[in-house]
């Protein structure tokens, strides 16, 4: 990318990510983050998936988030700052996919390509979906 619009992608993308961070560490909980944990604490006691909790996702988030407790359990991580870093790690995923999707199969140049995954990564709604709710909707597009 060429100098001064490559520093504006550079800035936009920081700029993005420190607000996506502002949020996740601000986070204190909510109902989404309740259900999470009520699965993943009835699970090994033999809770049954939609019967024990009021939990509305996919079975396999589900489970994803009941291996990701026992993984940061063993690490001593609070269950919710995971999360919060995984759907972010998730997030920054999807605007790499988007970048290399505009760049390679679209042939848009880099320049292009690296705003339209800035288009993604600083989006208000990805960004309260993410940092907000702590919703794993944008993994699940």
């Amino acid at each position: 990318m060429s100098g001064r619009r490559g520093l504006l992608v550079a800035a936009g993308f920081l700029l993005a990510a420190a607000i996506r961070l502002a949020w996740l560490s601000a986070f204190r909980d909510n109902w989404d983050m309740g259900t999470y944990r009520q699965f993943v604490e009835s699970a090994p006691r033999g809770g049954v998936l939609y019967r024990d909790a009021p939990y509305h996702y996919s079975p396999l988030w589900a489970f994803f988030l009941l291996g990701l407790s026992r993984v940061v359990l063993a690490l001593g991580i609070p269950f919710e700052k995971a999360v919060c870093t995984l759907l972010l790690l998730g997030d920054a995923a999807t605007a790499l996919l988007l970048f290399r999707i505009a760049r390679d199969d679209l042939g848009r140049p880099p320049e292009s390509a690296a705003g339209a995954a800035l288009l993604f990564f600083s989006n208000p709604v990805s960004i309260f979906v993410t940092g907000f709710h702590v919703q794993w909707d944008n993994l699940a597009i």
